[in-house]
């Protein structure tokens, strides 16, 4: 999961990420969870990721080699994210 928000919404972004993160939950899904840059919002959205180190499943990171990542994109069902990770 890499969740970017949206600049003008950057106030909620926690919120955001804790719907996407309840979405990912409900579907029964495994996921890696990227924790954000400096960007606005990131507080939130690190603040939610970061909740979720102890939860069977979910695993949070901060940085994934270019080649790893890829291979997990090869084996994903889905992909939560943004525009950045094509």
């Amino acid at each position: 999961m890499l969740f970017h928000p949206v600049v003008q919404s950057a106030e909620t972004a926690g919120t955001q990420a804790i719907s996407i993160i309840e979405a990912i939950k409900r579907a029964g899904l495994q996921a890696i969870c990227l924790t954000p840059n400096s960007d606005a919002g990131s507080a939130g959205i690190r603040e939610a990721v970061l909740a979720l180190r102890d939860t069977r499943g979910f695993f949070a990171v901060s940085h994934i080699k270019r080649s790893d990542f890829l291979g997990y994109m090869a084996h994903a069902d889905i992909m939560v994210g943004n525009s950045s990770a094509e």
